[in-house]
C-alpha cells in the first residue's frame, strides 16, 4: 500500500480525537501531554500558565484554573535563588540538590559562570535515582519526549542543559575519554576537568565522535583555578549563539 493511501485512514481513525491527543509530538512541543487533553479544559489550549507567561496579576476564573496557578507556584517555589547579578542574571538551586556533594562548589563557580556571560537564570538540578514521575516531569520537564528522558543533567542555563564531569584517572586520554561517555549519556552539552592533552588533540577526538553519529554541540574546559574556557562548539545558523572562544570566570 502506498503511503498516502493510508492517509485517509489515518485521518478517519483520528476524527474523534478532538483534543489532539495523538496529533501532538512531545519533542517538539516539550510537553508530555498536549495543554488541551481529556483531564484538562479547553481554555488550557491558549493558557498563559501552560506556556510559562503568566504573571502575579492574573486571575483565574475557575476553579479548574485556581488550582492550576497553585501548582505552578508550588512548583516554581521548590527553586531557591542563591546568588543575583546586575545584569538580571541569576543562580538557582533545587532544593533536592545535596549540598554535601564533593562537586556542589564547582557547580555553583560553573553556574556563576553562566549567568554572568549569558545574562540567563541558571538552575542546579538534583541528581536522582528512581525518581517518582511526577517529580521527574516538574524539574526536567524539558527532556520528556526526547533521547535524555530519565537522565539528570547538573545545570539548567535558560532552557539549554549542561552537564559537568570531573575525572579520576593518571592516564589523561582515558580520563577524556571517560568524561565524554559517561557526560554524553546525560546531555550533548558538557563542561569538563582540563585533562593533560592539547586542544587539538581533544577537538580531533570530539569531530570523530561525531562523525561516529554522537552529537555534541558544546564541550567547555574547566581549569584548576576554576576558569572556563569553550574548547568546542557546534556552528549554528544563528551568530548571536556562538559564546566566546574563551572567556574566564
Amino acid at each position: 500500500m502506498h503511503l498516502l493511501d493510508g492517509l485517509p485512514r489515518g485521518e478517519q481513525a483520528l476524527a474523534k480525537d478532538t483534543r489532539g491527543m495523538f496529533r501532538f509530538n512531545p519533542g517538539i512541543e516539550r510537553k508530555t501531554f498536549p495543554d488541551y487533553n481529556p483531564y484538562t479544559i479547553s481554555r488550557c489550549r491558549d493558557c498563559d500558565i501552560a506556556s510559562g507567561k503568566a504573571k502575579l496579576a492574573f486571575v483565574p476564573d475557575n476553579e479548574v484554573c485556581a488550582a492550576c496557578q497553585l501548582l505552578h507556584q508550588c512548583e516554581e517555589q521548590r527553586f531557591e535563588t542563591i546568588k543575583t547579578f546586575e545584569n538580571g542574571a541569576k543562580v538557582m538551586k533545587h532544593q533536592l540538590v545535596n549540598v554535601k556533594d564533593s562537586d556542589y562548589d564547582k557547580l555553583v563557580e560553573i553556574a556563576e559562570f553562566f549567568a554572568k556571560t549569558f545574562g540567563e537564570v541558571v538552575k542546579l538540578t538534583p541528581k536522582m535515582s528512581r525518581p517518582r514521575r511526577f517529580v521527574y516531569q516538574n524539574i526536567y520537564h524539558s527532556l520528556m519526549g526526547t533521547k535524555y528522558e530519565g537522565t539528570c543533567p547538573d545545570l539548567l542555563v535558560g532552557n539549554r542543559w549542561y552537564e559537568h564531569e570531573g575525572f579520576i584517572s593518571l592516564n589523561p586520554k582515558r580520563a577524556f575519554s571517560n568524561m565524554m561517555n559517561h557526560g554524553l549519556k546525560q546531555s550533548d552539552r558538557l563542561i569538563i576537568d582540563r585533562p593533560d592533552l592539547t586542544e587539538r588533540y581533544m577537538i580531533r577526538s570530539i569531530v570523530n565522535r561525531i562523525n561516529e553519529g554522537q552529537e555534541i554541540t558544546e564541550v567547555w574546559l574547566r581549569e584548576k583555578d576554576g576558569s572556563l574556557s569553550l574548547l568546542f562548539k557546534k556552528r549554528t545558523a544563528d551568530p548571536k549563539d556562538q559564546p566566546p572562544l574563551a572567556t574566564n570566570r
